[in-house]
């Protein structure tokens, strides 16, 4: 009798190879999501005065976003027009006029230049030219700050009413306290997210849950924060190098 013979039947992966950790895909992600989608990256509760500001990197795009004294939210590159030097490296502050310490460069919370040394009365320079970089930035009726680094002039706004219904149900407002942020590192990009040790030292965060159901809300596809059983090599590896670094800003319960 003939004996059948065997087949080796494989499960193709869920994934693509280097899901959490490629720099290749995050490069690709980076054009196609983070350079063109509305983000939501932050809440109206973070400005309390104006000059409030916060800076922060996005898939590498380094940005800063300021409360000005019409008590409009605005955000730019966080680059100087002169010689592209970090205008702020701190995370946070308050200032009405920031400097950029090369050379000396000024700008309102507007991003107009107001003070370019040895510049000034130099024929062929206007200050009205040389302002930051603008980043289109709105800010929607439950108090988050969503930003477009499409410069485009064609650009619809973004689509609100989900997240501020997911704003309501958790009970933030627009004109809720902030609490505090956190920031996790590690060997794996943007769409991995695990529980930092911050967050269980402030009872309220935990109830918001908010860096995977706002990707749901907004219509990204959503990822698990662990793979409890099965985990790929690559993911574990992951674990254990550094790379990528992930934000998470949200804002707490009342006022």
């Amino acid at each position: 009798m003939l004996s059948r013979p065997s087949i080796e039947v494989t499960k193709e992966p869920d994934l693509l190879d280097g899901w959490w950790t490629s720099d290749y895909l995050f490069s690709l992600e980076r054009r196609a999501i983070f350079s063109n989608a509305w983000i939501p990256v932050t809440h109206r509760s973070r400005f309390t005065k104006p000059g409030d500001y916060i800076s922060f990197d996005l898939a590498g795009f380094p940005i800063i976003i300021i409360l000005g004294k019409d008590r409009i939210t605005r955000a730019f590159h966080n680059v100087c027009r002169h010689r592209a030097y970090t205008i702020t490296k701190k995370s946070s502050g308050s200032s009405l006029v920031l400097g950029c310490r090369y050379h000396g460069w000024s700008y309102d919370t507007k991003g107009s230049l107001v003070k370019a040394p040895q510049f000034d009365g130099l024929d062929g320079f206007d200050k009205s030219e040389n302002g930051l970089f603008k980043i289109r930035t709105c800010t929607d009726r439950g108090g988050f700050v969503h930003i477009n680094l499409n410069a485009g002039a064609d650009l619809e706004l973004p689509d609100c009413e989900q997240i501020v219904k997911f704003a309501n149900e958790y009970g933030i407002t627009s004109d809720g306290k902030w609490l505090a942020g956190w920031e996790s590192s590690g060997g794996f990009n943007w769409k991995t997210s695990k529980v930092s040790k911050p967050e269980k030292d402030i009872p309220q965060l935990p109830i918001l849950k908010a860096h995977l159901k706002l990707e749901r809300l907004v219509g990204h596809e959503v990822f698990p924060s662990r793979k409890e059983e099965g985990k790929s090599d690559s993911f574990c590896r992951a674990e254990k190098s550094e790379c990528f670094c992930i934000i998470t800003d949200f804002p707490g319960h009342g006022a």
